[in-house]
């Protein structure tokens, strides 16, 4: 019998490069909300390595406690400084689910930036999967036909949930029904993240939870 695969981590970024990070994201806001950029911020260089990462992406707009948008690309295509800016944008405005952000509201706004590592698919009998999917340190995605649901670690966390219920709210997700993830035809993958938050000054702050988002 097969065993539940390794799921790795994504890369972790130093101190300059969050804050970096961080600058790119909250200038990408208040461009998008047609608000002047901060040139403190603008100034700032990464690192080689953060410059050139690729890797799956998000983005989670607050307002206060409440959900503004959230976007993202499981498979990257573009590095950071392309990637970031562009959903940063598309998550204030295109989350169709929500409004768009509007400028009155900028100065209640917080980012999260959630770094992805791969999707590793589980090719496994559902009792199997069920087993080793951990809540806790795993998002999940589920892929049926054209259908495709992804949802990242901290939603499960904030919610409770065991990784049934996980795996069912992911099938929602995709709008297929709540068992979907079982059926032969199914993909169901996992995958570890990593999230920031990023301050008004610029700062992103180090990973929010152990084992990452």
């Amino acid at each position: 019998m097969a065993s539940f695969p390794t799921i790795p981590e994504p890369p972790s970024l130093c101190a300059a490069d969050r804050k970096w990070l961080g600058a790119i994201a909250l200038d990408a806001l208040e461009s998008s909300l047609r608000t002047a950029p901060s040139p403190q911020r603008t100034t700032l260089e990464p690192s080689i390595q953060a410059a050139e990462l690729v890797v799956g992406l998000f983005v989670t707009i607050y307002r206060g406690a409440e959900l503004r948008g959230c976007l993202g690309l499981a498979v990257p295509k573009d590095p950071l400084p392309v990637a970031l800016p562009r959903l940063v944008a598309a998550s204030a405005s295109r989350d169709t689910r929500f409004s768009p952000v509007e400028a009155a509201e900028l100065p209640e706004l917080r980012l999260e930036i959630t770094l992805l590592g791969p999707l590793i698919p589980l090719l496994l009998d559902p009792i199997a999967i069920l087993q080793g999917l951990s809540p806790l340190r795993h998002g999940a995605q589920v892929k049926l036909g054209e259908s495709n649901g992804i949802l990242l670690p901290q939603v499960a966390r904030r919610y409770g949930w065991d990784a049934a219920e996980l795996l069912r709210q992911v099938s929602r997700k995709a709008g297929l029904p709540p068992a979907a993830w079982r059926e032969p035809g199914a993909q169901v993958s996992a995958f570890q993240a990593r999230s920031y938050a990023v301050r008004r000054d610029g700062t992103a702050e180090a990973d929010l939870f152990q084992g990452g988002l």
